[in-house]
């Protein structure tokens, strides 16, 4: 499981890799129990610690799932299906506009025609959006962004279920300021920052 304990690559991420394409090539099969992190720390002749570590990665990604009392077993559901269902629900919620107008009045129908066409350029077969505002969503990060909120929501704070700032989140807007502080020489602290959905919504 071990390459190299002399790899400049860290132990526990040797382990993460090493489990990771267990699992991936069904060699540990789903539901499979792995072994408990004192007795593989103890196996692979490292830290208990740097086992849990490697666990924790796997366990944040969705490769691994814990059942307290029960120990970690290999998760039904791996994050690249997940993510593969989210890109076939994707595809088809992309399916043209104009195609699902049949129930749609007159007027509807010419409004999803012209969307259709705002969203498309003819000629190489790839969709380009012109509307303003609207980012690159093609080149969103999904694999990270999926993995950072696994790993957020094993132990989500309560706040996260609550009301939040009508401001925006704290700590961001806190971010925002540093950053317009450090690179426009804008004085400003978080308190004169709002985060808002879109141009509409900071209008209103």
């Amino acid at each position: 499981m071990l390459d190299d304990k002399n790899s400049a690559l860290p132990l526990y991420r040797q382990i993460y890799e090493a489990i990771r394409r267990a699992i991936l090539s069904g060699e540990f099969n789903r539901g499979m129990r792995l072994p408990a992190t004192r007795l593989l720390a103890k196996q692979l002749g490292v830290a208990r610690m740097t086992v849990v570590n490697a666990y924790e990665q796997l366990l944040a990604e969705g490769y691994l799932e814990g059942k307290t009392g029960a120990g970690t077993y290999v998760a039904a559901t791996l994050p690249e299906e997940m993510l593969q269902i989210a890109h076939d629900s994707s595809h088809r919620r992309k399916a043209s506009p104009a195609a699902r107008s049949h129930n749609l009045s007159r007027r509807g129908k010419w409004l999803a025609a012209t969307t259709a066409t705002a969203l498309r350029v003819q000629g190489d077969g790839n969709n380009y959006a012109f509307p303003n505002g609207l980012p690159a969503v093609d080149e969103f990060p999904f694999g990270v962004w999926s993995r950072l909120a696994a790993r957020r929501l094993r132990h989500p704070p309560r706040e996260l279920l609550g009301y939040g700032d009508p401001a925006g989140y704290r700590p961001l807007r806190e971010t925002i300021a540093a950053h317009l502080q450090s690179t426009r020489a804008v004085r400003c602290d978080a308190d004169q920052v709002l985060i808002v959905a879109g141009s509409q919504q900071a209008l209103d």
